[in-house]
């Protein structure tokens, strides 16, 4: 059961949809072994209907199911323990930061995703602070 939860990575979205389906209808049946892979022929596969590992699809640039060179293969998904670990890390850095610098971290980390939206709002306040620079001075 735990099999069908996993969120699936590293498949092209046709592929997607398939495994989606099949664990959906009950029809998804999990790998009791590990796989070989047929790129590397090492026995690294983790997930089920699968041809490729996870290292070997990304080096090709290919899906892990069909093998195909795809254009929207899914990027493969954040485990668990991979989220922990890289909040775990995070924290650890912060504290090594002074208060000026976590400050200034945490506003660019939160600010990235509304850059795209805002990214001529913050231009215009940088040229009004300029422009006020510019006032104060004598040039006279």
């Amino acid at each position: 059961m735990k099999q069908l939860k996993m969120p699936l990575g590293g498949v092209c979205t046709h592929c997607n949809e398939i495994l989606e389906w099949k664990k959906k209808y009950d029809k998804y049946k999990p790998l009791t072994a590990p796989g070989r892979c047929s790129a590397c022929q090492q026995k690294t596969i983790t997930h089920a209907y699968h041809i490729l590992c996870q290292p070997c699809g990304q080096a090709k640039n290919v899906c892990c199911k069909c093998g195909k060179s795809a254009e929207s293969i899914l990027p493969p998904a954040q485990t668990a323990k991979d989220k922990q670990r890289q909040q775990v890390e995070e924290a650890a850095m912060l504290e090594g930061m002074s208060e000026r610098e976590r400050r200034a971290y945490l506003r660019k980390k939160d600010a990235k995703p509304e850059k795209d939206g805002k990214e001529g709002g913050t231009a215009g306040e940088g040229d009004r602070e300029s422009a006020d620079g510019l006032s104060d001075l004598d040039l006279e």
